[in-house]
């Protein structure tokens, strides 16, 4: 198409999914919240869990920050690969997620689907959908729906 459309769709979510990219890899936790809606769904293959507040996305953010350290990674790159109005007020957006340990890929690339929702002038994602696998420790944090308890716990030793 090509349409003005088509060019604000894919400046809205370049700029989200730049914006959580850069605040979870610095550790900017009010930046990367500010980025989602309450509740917010993520889901992988096999699970959906519901972040229902803050207390839930800082517990989350910090389980996948240091699923990040736990795996060596030294670098997150996300392509944007499509961008699409739904309607006014809802955007439908895919990236694909590229995590390396110096020149070593931690895992094979994996796509995220999200739909992002209009709140006056401000985007934030609704929910996201994660094509990874369950078996690397990024993708375990997400499919234990670890938000209730931090990573490498006693807690999570008995899952």
């Amino acid at each position: 198409m090509g349409s003005e459309r088509d060019a604000e769709a894919w400046r809205i979510a370049t700029y989200m999914v730049e914006r959580t990219r850069s605040s979870i890899f610095e550790g900017d936790f009010e930046t990367f919240a500010d980025s989602f809606t309450y509740p917010h769904t993520s889901t992988t293959e096999e699970k959906t869990i519901v972040i229902k507040d803050m207390e839930d996305m800082r517990r989350l953010f910090d389980n996948v920050r240091a699923s990040h350290r736990q795996m060596g990674m030294t670098h997150l790159s996300r392509e944007t690969i499509a961008a699409e109005f739904k309607d006014e007020d809802t955007l439908i957006v895919v990236h694909v997620n590229h995590m390396m340990a110096g020149t070593r890929r931690i895992n094979a690339p994996f796509p995220v689907y999200s739909t992002l929702k209009r709140f006056g002038d401000t985007w934030r994602i609704e929910k996201a959908e994660y094509a990874i696998d369950k078996k690397l420790p990024f993708g375990a944090a997400l499919e234990k729906g670890q938000i209730r308890k931090p990573l490498g716990s006693k807690e999570d030793a008995k899952d």
